[in-house]
């Protein structure tokens, strides 16, 4: 019986390298946002330092694309939880700035709510880089 509870529910299907991928793109996308779309600086300032947040977090996470794996990988989804939360509703909110940096942000954050949900508690190795 104490297996059962042990293992992912069906609709977690996103692996954790996927999603360290995406922490990453997410994180690109919007450090170069601002630079690609002319906005005020507080669309600026949402965008980088959502962008390093998002590094921040990624780089300290225990799974195979963290760097320093000190961050448990279900802190890591309660985070990005919390972050797509902030980023839908910066869209919603910065109703001044252009519709395409809106839609960026917003899809950036329906990402990080999804990613959270669907993503798999345990990584298949703690890091891809070989420590000796």
């Amino acid at each position: 019986m104490i297996g059962l509870l042990d293992r992912e529910p069906a609709y977690r299907v996103i692996p954790t390298t996927v999603h360290g991928a995406l922490d990453y793109s997410a994180g690109t996308a919007l450090a170069i946002l601002p630079h690609l779309v002319k906005v005020g600086a507080t669309a600026s300032w949402v965008s980088y330092a959502g962008a390093i947040l998002a590094f921040g977090y990624a780089v300290l996470t225990r799974y195979e694309l963290g760097l320093v794996p000190a961050l448990p990988m279900k802190g890591h989804l309660a985070i990005d939880f919390l972050y797509g939360a902030a980023f839908v509703g910066a869209a919603f909110f910065l109703k001044r700035e252009p519709l395409v940096y809106r839609a960026v942000i917003g899809a950036v954050g329906v990402t990080g709510l999804l990613a959270s949900v669907l993503t798999r508690h345990q990584p298949a190795r703690t890091s891809l880089i070989r420590r000796s």
